[in-house]
C-alpha cells in the first residue's frame, strides 16, 4: 500500500497504470497481435499490451489518461461515491479541506488510487 506522499512523487504515467489495473485493465505479456481481416486474409497490425475491463484487447495509447483529464474520471467517482463515499472525499481533503471539489484530475487520481488500493 502506497501513501498520499509516495504516490504524489509518482509521475503520470505511473499513476496512470496503476489506477488502470485498480480499474480491471490487465497488462499482457507478451504482447498480443491485433489482428485485421480483409476478404479472408489475416494481417497484424500491431501488438495490444492491454486488455481493459470488458476484455478488449488495447494499446498503451488507449489507457486512459486519468491524472489529466476528469471526464475518464467520472464513471470511477461515480461507482465509489456509491461504494466508499466516506474513504474517497477524506482523501480529497487532504489536498483541499472543505473546498475538495475543487482538486485537480491528478489529485482526484492519487485519491482514487489511495481508496482503491488493498489495505
Amino acid at each position: 500500500m502506497k501513501t498520499i506522499q509516495e504516490l504524489e512523487a509518482m509521475s503520470d504515467d505511473e499513476l496512470r497504470v496503476m489506477l488502470a489495473m485498480l480499474c480491471g485493465w490487465e497488462k499482457l505479456s507478451p504482447p498480443e497481435p491485433l489482428i485485421w481481416t480483409r476478404d479472408g486474409v489475416k494481417h497484424v497490425i500491431g501488438y495490444a499490451n492491454w486488455r481493459d475491463p470488458s476484455t478488449r484487447l488495447k494499446r498503451d495509447e488507449d489507457l486512459p489518461n486519468y491524472p489529466a483529464d476528469l471526464n475518464v474520471l467520472e464513471p470511477i467517482e461515480e461507482k465509489i461515491l456509491r461504494t466508499d463515499a466516506d474513504r474517497y472525499i477524506n482523501q480529497l481533503r487532504d489536498f483541499r479541506g472543505i473546498h475538495w471539489g475543487f482538486c485537480s484530475s491528478r489529485q482526484r487520481t492519487i485519491a482514487l488510487i489511495a481508496t482503491l488500493q488493498p489495505q
